[in-house]
């Protein structure tokens, strides 16, 4: 995908950070349905509460909404309520990492 210099500018992105990440999958809709391409902020990897978050364990990519628990781990939110909350301590999972902040969403309507 190409993004033009001053809409990243404008936003405070820069291209060296971005990846493009096509999502699969049911759990983030209505916000994310699967084909979506999502543009991923990777300079953003400290989760922020109720931002969404891309985050990698092994092989397998992970979209979810997050929010800190004051005990330091995080919730892992599906937007799809047929999907319960996961509980995740990265300290007690080093495979785990947060790879970083979803920035947009592009949807094909076809």
């Amino acid at each position: 995908m190409a993004f033009r210099k001053d809409w990243l500018k404008s936003r405070g992105l820069f291209a060296k950070d971005l990846n493009c990440v096509v999502a699969r999958g049911d759990s983030m809709e209505p916000t994310i349905n699967s084909k979506d391409t999502l543009l991923v902020d990777t300079s953003k990897n400290n989760p922020r509460d109720g931002q969404i978050y891309v985050i990698r364990s092994s092989d397998v990519l992970w979209v979810k909404r997050i929010q800190r628990q004051i005990d330091g781990s995080l919730s892992l939110i599906s937007d799809n309520p047929t999907y319960a909350p996961m509980q995740l301590n990265l300290d007690d999972h080093p495979d785990i990492q947060v790879i970083g902040q979803v920035v947009q969403i592009s949807k094909d309507l076809t």
